[in-house]
């Protein structure tokens, strides 16, 4: 399907499906920085005791803040992110398909 702008119209038959791969997607992108966090960690942990001069502070002090930015984002943003979605396509559901009572 083409690209129709920013400004076109999808129905909620279209936005559904799209929006679970993009949550999926989400889910797999979250997954691959935890498994980069702990490789990084273990190489970390690794040279730490072998390297302590002046180039290890410089890189710490540039590599910290990053760390410290994606731990904030997988352990807090990307779970807020990943429940708006879950719950938008939830009641995109629901509104397609009824709440399941009448079922």
């Amino acid at each position: 399907m083409a690209h129709r702008g920013p400004h076109c119209h999808h129905s909620m038959d279209e936005v559904l499906p799209r929006l679970l791969e993009f949550a999926s997607a989400l889910r797999k992108f979250q997954e691959s920085i935890e498994e980069s966090m702990r490789d990084m960690r273990r190489a970390h942990d690794a040279v730490d005791p072998l390297w302590r001069d002046n180039s290890r502070r410089e890189y710490d002090s540039i590599y910290s803040p990053l760390e410290d930015r994606l731990r904030r984002y997988v352990e807090h943003e990307s779970p807020v992110l990943r429940g708006f979605i879950e719950q938008k396509a939830m009641q995109i559901d629901r509104y397609l398909h009824g709440d399941g009572r009448g079922r």
